[in-house]
């Protein structure tokens, strides 16, 4: 119980810094990864967040979140909890997420335009304590930035 808990709450704070959209080609864009072995000694984590900004401000983000494996239930277990946590957001539209799975690695891809993205819903659902976003509901790079930092990530900027 207290390990599916613990999955739970680190896909929670992954979820409120990833994530994007298909057209960024007019954006400039940072990426921060992390890669890590679990404490089973049979599963690593390689995350992968793209940020897309203009001038200080978020515009988009595409996070792919693959976990590897030898160890089926632990993959099971991470599947049930992607599709808990993203079903919470599956009617927010540009907010959008697909869970792949093979023999040894589950993938999680979320992308977030934030151009567009109701943030409204989004902190209905996140609540407004700690939550990235400006009164406006923009995102700053650099909050987004020191929030993946903060979790061990390594940005190119």
């Amino acid at each position: 119980m207290k390990k599916k808990f613990n999955i739970i709450l680190g896909l929670i704070l992954l979820v409120t810094f990833i994530s994007g959209c298909e057209d960024t080609k007019n954006y400039k864009v940072i990426t921060c990864t992390r890669n890590t072995s679990l404490s089973d000694n049979k599963t690593t984590a390689n995350l992968k967040y793209e940020i897309y900004y203009e001038n200080d401000y978020v515009k988009r983000t595409i996070s792919t979140e693959k976990i590897t494996s030898s160890d089926k239930n632990i993959l099971k277990e991470y599947e049930s909890s992607y599709k808990e946590l993203f079903s919470k957001y599956k009617d927010i539209k540009y907010y959008d997420n697909t869970i792949t799975t093979s023999n040894n690695a589950i993938t999680s891809i979320t992308k977030i335009d934030y151009t567009k993205v109701d943030t409204d819903k989004i902190l209905e659902l996140e609540g407004e304590n700690g939550n990235i976003y400006t009164k406006d509901g923009s995102v700053k790079l650099k909050t987004l930035l020191d929030l993946y930092k903060k979790y061990g990530s390594q940005c190119d900027d």
